[in-house]
This record gives structure tokens, C-alpha cells and sequence, in this order.
């Protein structure tokens, strides 16, 4: 098909991807078996060549498919752990025998810590209740992190300390839950220490302990909450 221009050629071949993406990925994926060894030479050369590029283009694309990502990190990790599992541990004895990249470390997660704080809370949170066998296969982990960002941000705007609060306690049987969190001052939270106050709802996990409290508050079911 003859084109008068270049502009006319570029409108054409868009419209074409548009309406052909199966037969695109098809004919991509013949061509990269038939020639795969000038492919890797040039995208190796391609990455060398236009390193930051290369950078951005992998985050924006893990930014935008997390959860593809996510999956793909925990295949990997159990097609390959002998291998990642020597490789961590070659990594510790280097670390364990070089105090400079032991402070470099020491640094790195001083600043990850202080940029992801909600992340560390979340992950200690995590931790914490999985010991109490407080979580819920409801719990999301998403929206308790939104919960602790919104604290973070409350804090900073109200320039007064929040604190997260589970409404009834993991102490006593609480849930790490959601539902079960509250945002209140780190004062009120204070005075509030490890009591459970049924007027304020929440919500209990499902383990020894929550069904004795249970018992001794003459509460119902696991996951009945109180207005």
C-alpha cells in the first residue's frame, strides 16, 4: 500500500497494532525464536546504551502491574531458592567480614525505613499478630495499610501525634483487622492502654484466646462486630 508521507505511514501502522495485537505477538515472539541471538545482542547493547531510560521503564511497569509483579517475584523465588538461598548466604559472610558494607547496609535501611515507615509498621504489625494467630482471611493488608498512611498524614496535617488503635485488643483476642482499627490520639490511645471497651465494637480473630474473652465478655461469634 503506497503512502504520499511518513506521517501517513506512522498513522497506519498505530491503527494496525490496534486492531492486530494477537498477530503482533505472535509474529514478536516467531521472530525473537528465529533470531534470538542478534535479539540479545542487541538489547544488551540497547540497556548499556540507554541505562536510566531502561531504569524508568521497569518501574513504571511495576508501578503499574503490582500485583503481576508480585506473583512473578514468589514464582521465581520458589523455581530458583537453592540458588537465592547460597546466593544470601555467600552475601551475609561478605557483609559479616566488611565493616564498610556493613555500614553502608546499616545506612540503607535507616533510609528505607524512614521513606516506607508505613510499609515497617504494617510488616511488624503483620508479624506480631501472625504470633497471635490474630489474622482473618478478610484481613487485607492493603486497607490496613491505607489506615496507618492516613494516620501518618493525619499527624503531620493536625501537627498533634495519632496513634492506630486495635479496638479490641490483640492482647485479649483481637483481630488484625480493618475493621478492628481505629485512628485516635496517641493520648487517648495511652489512656485507653490494653482495655477492651465493647460500646466501640470490632472485631475478634479466630484462636484459643479470643474464644475464651469471648466467653468471659458474653460476646457471639468470631466476627461479630458492636455498633
Amino acid at each position: 500500500m503506497p503512502y504520499k508521507t511518513k506521517e501517513e505511514k506512522r498513522l497506519y501502522d498505530i491503527e494496525y497494532r490496534k486492531k492486530n495485537p494477537i498477530k503482533l505477538k505472535e509474529n514478536k515472539r516467531k521472530y525473537y525464536y528465529e533470531h534470538r541471538r542478534e535479539c540479545c545482542e542487541y538489547s544488551k547493547k540497547w540497556v548499556a546504551e540507554n541505562k536510566e531510560r531502561h531504569k524508568m521503564n521497569g518501574l513504571k511497569w511495576r508501578e503499574e502491574h503490582k500485583e503481576e509483579y508480585k506473583e512473578y517475584k514468589k514464582q521465581y523465588r520458589l523455581r530458583n531458592l537453592k540458588k537465592i538461598l547460597r546466593r544470601e548466604a555467600k552475601y551475609r559472610k561478605h557483609l559479616k567480614a566488611d565493616p564498610e558494607l556493613r555500614k553502608k547496609e546499616a545506612e540503607y535501611k535507616k533510609k528505607w525505613a524512614k521513606e516506607n515507615s508505613a510499609d515497617c509498621i504494617l510488616r511488624a504489625d503483620w508479624h506480631r499478630a501472625t504470633k497471635r494467630n490474630a489474622i482473618l482471611p478478610s484481613s487485607d493488608a492493603n486497607k490496613i495499610k491505607e489506615i496507618l498512611s492516613e494516620c501518618r498524614a493525619k499527624t503531620k496535617r493536625c501537627k498533634r501525634k495519632y496513634h492506630v488503635d486495635h479496638i479490641i485488643p490483640l492482647h485479649i483476642g483481637g483481630a488484625h483487622h480493618q475493621d478492628n482499627l481505629r485512628i485516635i490520639t496517641a493520648l487517648a490511645n495511652l489512656r485507653k492502654q490494653g482495655k477492651y471497651i465493647p460500646s466501640l465494637g470490632g472485631v475478634w480473630a479466630d484462636n484459643k484466646l479470643a474464644k475464651k474473652n469471648r466467653r468471659k465478655y458474653g460476646v457471639g461469634s468470631t466476627m461479630e462486630s458492636k455498633a
